[in-house]
């Protein structure tokens, strides 16, 4: 009765507004079309049940219909386990439904679905959708995929390879959080079948977006065009397989946590294009040695180099104003540092747990209050003056700190 019903509707549908359209030959793929017959059976052995008018069970997976097209919203929790294959289209009474979306939480908790395909016709993967499925230990992202939403991977641990189109789908895709990434677990980054280390980005590519390679531990190496203005959010968080990377000339913004516990990096230069560092963009790079950084208008943000513990000498470049609260903190190396005259503020805790610097060139000419912005290296540190401004600095708050204060060429530019 229920199946009749269901038909019913279809039919009333495709009928009156006619929303029903067919899978075209490129769209049906090798998970194929399933036909639903008038007595409510489907072809292939497949079992279906429909629940009421608008969706039904399809192999103990459920769907619902919206509009021309199926959604994935769920699962018979006492009879599904195993293996998941999503078909392009359902076909009933000849008219076929395409499948777009895995729906919100479709598959949450569900810890005995081991493996999954997902169809060619697939757009989207919403918010929470594997969320705690621990046994599936493999993706295949779909190359119409667009959009992944919140958490969709969240706690699949159990995740050890992540399969994408091709590098440039992989970039297209929109990630909301690190967790709708599949790379967060799985570390290991395969493009047609084959596991990719070394990535090389698309020639005209103009952003890389915000979790794009998050967690790609066992890529080596990135090549990135001069294209690319723009690294977001997170892009290359805990790729820590990375022994080097160069960035491109034309690269303007460089965003929050980018290449955040890239722990194999160890020597990094900033393009003159860049303008901006955002917070905790190198936090934990604590294989990072040198950093180069070309004069110019600059801002870096908070935490930028927080833990890069074996960064042992930074020369600032002329050009930024502000150096932002804890951004070197925890730079247990640096030994040396160097302020350009174009600072206008240190905030507090800018070098919190830099206390094993021995010498600072600051060419400010005319000094400010600068507070708490050292640790307990008051005594230990030579601080480098232009010549006659010592009197300044011995009467300003926080560099008065300094028991030896020197006028010298080095404080120079």
């Amino acid at each position: 009765m229920k199946y009749l019903k269901l038909i019913g509707v279809l039919l009333m549908l495709a009928t009156f507004e006619g929303i029903v359209t067919s899978c075209s030959d490129e769209e049906e793929d090798q998970n194929d079309t399933i036909l639903v017959n008038p007595g409510g059976t489907a072809s292939g052995g497949h079992v279906f049940e429909a629940l009421d008018v608008t969706s039904f069970y399809l192999d103990h997976i459920k769907y619902s219909f919206a509009g021309d097209c199926l959604v994935v919203t769920g699962y018979d929790k006492t009879e599904f386990s195993g293996n998941a294959v999503i078909p392009s289209c359902v076909s009933f009474s000849g008219k076929k439904y395409i499948v777009t979306e895995i729906g919100e939480s479709a598959f949450q908790d569900c810890k005995s679905l081991t493996s999954i395909s997902l169809p060619k016709t697939l757009t989207q993967i919403g918010d929470h959708a594997f969320t705690r499925c621990t046994s599936l230990t493999s993706i295949a992202i779909p190359a119409h995929v667009s959009k992944i939403g919140k958490y969709a991977f969240h706690m699949c641990e159990s995740l050890s390879r992540a399969e994408f189109a091709s590098i440039e789908h992989l970039c297209s895709i929109k990630f909301e959080t690190n967790t709708s990434n599949p790379l967060f677990y799985a570390h290991h980054l395969y493009i047609k079948g084959r596991e990719v280390r070394d990535v090389t980005i698309p020639n005209g590519t103009t952003e890389i977006a915000q979790f794009t390679f998050w967690g790609c531990s066992a890529m080596t190496s990135v090549s990135i065009p001069e294209s690319v203005t723009e690294i977001g959010q997170e892009a290359f968080h805990d790729c820590s397989g990375l022994t080097s990377i160069r960035l491109p000339n034309h690269l303007t913004n460089i965003g929050k946590y980018a290449f955040a516990q890239c722990t194999g990096l160890t020597s990094l230069a900033i393009p003159e294009s860049v303008t901006i560092i955002s917070s905790f963009a190198f936090s934990g790079c604590e294989n990072l040695v040198s950093i180069s950084i070309p004069d110019g208008e600059i801002v870096i943000g908070s935490f930028v180099f927080e833990y890069c513990r074996s960064l042992t000498s930074i020369t600032l470049p002329q050009g930024i104003s502000v150096i932002y609260p804890l951004t070197f903190d925890g730079c247990t190396s640096l030994r040396s540092i160097t302020i350009p005259s174009s600072v206008t503020q240190i905030r507090e805790t800018a070098f919190y747990g830099c206390v094993n610097i021995k010498e600072i060139v600051s060419l400010i000419e005319h000094p400010f209050a600068i507070g708490q912005a050292f640790t307990d290296i008051y005594d230990s540190a030579t601080l480098y003056v232009p010549v006659g401004s010592m009197d300044e600095y011995k009467a300003t708050e926080g560099w008065n700190r300094f028991q030896n204060i020197v006028e010298s060429t080095k404080a120079i530019r």
